[in-house]
C-alpha cells in the first residue's frame, strides 16, 4: 500500500468522522488495485480485498469503515450524520 494510502486510513482514527470521511481513503485503496491489477473496482471491494491481502496498516479503521458503508443507518447518531466514537 502506498504512503498516501496509509495516511488516509490513519486518518479515519480522528473523532469527528462524517460518514462521508470514508470516502476519500476507499477512493485511493480503489486507485492503488486499478493500479495493481489494471481493473476497476467498487470501494467496498478494494476495501474489503486490502484487509484480505493484509495491505492495511489501520485494518480495524477500514473494517469500521467498510461496517459503516454496509450499514449507514445502524451507526447514525440520532440528528447528526456523525459516526459515533467507538
Amino acid at each position: 500500500m502506498s504512503a498516501v494510502g496509509s495516511a488516509a486510513l490513519t486518518a479515519m482514527r480522528r473523532t469527528d468522522r462524517s460518514f462521508y470521511s470514508f470516502g476519500g481513503p476507499l477512493d485511493i485503496l480503489r486507485c492503488t488495485y486499478a493500479l495493481r491489477t489494471g481493473g476497476v473496482t467498487s470501494k467496498t471491494f478494494a476495501g474489503g480485498r486490502a484487509i484480505e491481502r493484509q495491505l492495511c496498516p489501520a485494518a480495524d479503521e477500514l473494517r469500521f469503515a467498510l461496517e459503516v458503508r454496509r450499514a449507514p443507518d445502524a451507526h447514525r447518531t440520532p440528528m447528526c450524520s456523525t459516526v459515533p466514537r467507538h
